[in-house]
């Protein structure tokens, strides 16, 4: 009987192995206790291919397992597979099992848990964790309620995963763990589990927790806590083994902000050079805050990065600072100029419609995207702005803390159907705002890699 499941839940894209359960893994390994993974994203996707339901897994299609009333029809087309998947995952008997939830594999995460615990009943401990646990009041919200998990683990989980595997924290429901302050002293994944004949070679690498910037209202990264970052060298040493060991040549960096430690950056682009190593495709996340130089970019480029993204909302530099994301304008234009020049490709994200963005600022967006296309790889996300109550009070959305201050009528606050006061920009307005942004990218040959709603 292993000691611990890890459970990939599925999610819309099959885009390598789940790197937070890969340090889960590591970390309940070196503690001496018996790992297996069972990943029913690429089990149900593979199934699903079969029986002409692939189509389910594309960014295009994600809305349809995060969206209530969508996850409804998912559910139904794909019973069959997940009823497939918890009798597998059942039939493994395992004395713990480990379920990743977040906004985009919870309420598959939830059919499952459901089976599992119809099944088997208290013979098998569920263990909850991912970004879904990552902060209380979310997880208080959203999974205490089900009575499906044995223990919810708050945060980071190498540690705590552990101490439930020691039989600490009996009785207690929500588990806050303890964040490492030093990175280098956490095992990497090496994903010994993983089926690399089933799964895409693609890993994800975390250079860094937290984010350096921690300010901006709209972003869910609040979340990671103290920023905090790996060495170059610590980081070089995850990409190099799963280059040799795991065949893997795409990786791509899952921190909030790669750039936000320069000198970790540069040490393991000089590592990648120094190594020989020519056939790396790496891409990442990055902010205009920091700013990338001419050199900077070229070392980058040198060291096998790509394509960088970005999260530039706005054109107008007062939504920016509305929404308090720390860079100039301008600046953002300069950085995917030299970026262009070093060979790499630019992404960015587009959100209109926030509370304060009026006619003109929309406008201002739109000139930025025509004066700087020639940089604009693809526009990555193109959003219109929501107001999301389920996190309100935990730092997420300060319009649904202080609608007024943003000119939202109390009344309205919602995801969808707000209304800023006097009418001036309804969900007609955002949405229609979010199609002549779609258009002009059309217009303009910038790739896109999302769906209009």
């Amino acid at each position: 009987m292993v000691d611990l499941l890890l459970v990939n839940p599925p999610v819309f894209d099959t885009y390598g192995p789940n790197m937070g359960l890969g340090y889960v893994a590591e970390s309940a390994r070196n503690a001496g206790y018996s790992v297996q993974l069972y990943d029913a994203n690429i089990t149900m996707h593979a199934r699903a291919l079969d029986s002409n339901k692939g189509h389910l897994w594309s960014p295009n299609r994600q809305s349809e397992w995060i969206e209530k009333a969508a996850f409804l029809e998912t559910k139904e087309v794909l019973s069959g597979e997940i009823d497939v998947c918890i009798s597998e995952i059942c039939a493994r008997a395992p004395k713990n099992i480990g379920l990743f939830m977040s906004r985009t594999t919870y309420k598959c995460g939830v059919e499952i848990a459901r089976g599992v615990r119809a099944r088997l009943g208290p013979a098998v401990r569920l263990l909850l964790g991912g970004y879904d646990c990552h902060y209380l009041r979310v997880a208080e919200r959203k999974l205490a309620h089900l009575g499906l998990a044995d223990h919810i683990v708050i945060g980071e989980g190498e540690r705590a995963i552990a101490e439930l595997l020691n039989g600490e924290h009996a009785g207690n429901l929500f588990i806050q763990s303890r964040s490492a302050e030093d990175l280098d002293d956490i095992a990497w994944p090496t994903y010994a589990e993983v089926d690399w004949g089933a799964t895409p070679r693609r890993v994800l690498v975390m250079g860094s927790r937290g984010c350096p910037w921690s300010r901006c209202m709209i972003c869910p990264d609040k979340f990671g806590g103290k920023y905090r970052a790996r060495s170059g060298e610590n980081i070089f040493a995850e990409i190099m083994y799963n280059y040799r060991n795991n065949g893997i040549r795409v990786v791509s960096f899952a921190d909030p902000v790669f750039n936000g430690r320069k000198q970790s950056v540069l040490e393991l682009c000089e590592l990648i050079r120094a190594s020989g190593v020519k056939d790396l495709e790496m891409d990442a996340q990055s902010s205009f805050i920091f700013d990338i130089s001419a050199g900077y970019a070229a070392s980058l480029k040198e060291a096998g990065f790509g394509y960088l993204f970005f999260g530039f909302e706005s054109g107008s530099q007062r939504i920016v600072e509305d929404m308090n994301k720390g860079f100039r304008v301008e600046n953002a234009a300069r950085i995917m100029r030299t970026l262009h020049e070093a060979g790499i490709k630019v992404g960015i994200n587009v959100l209109t419609g926030f509370p304060t963005e009026t006619e003109a600022d929309f406008e201002a967006t739109q000139r930025f995207l025509v004066e700087n296309s020639q940089y604009i790889h693809k526009v990555h996300e193109n959003n219109h702005f929501r107001i999301y109550t389920d996190v309100s009070d935990c730092g997420l959305n300060s319009v649904a803390e202080d609608p007024l201050r943003y000119g939202v009528d109390p009344a309205t606050v919602s995801e969808e159907n707000w209304i800023s006061q006097g009418g001036r920009l309804t969900l007609e307005v955002r949405k229609r705002r979010t199609r002549e942004v779609n258009d002009l990218c059309d217009r303009l040959g910038i790739l896109k890699s999302y769906k209009v709603s």
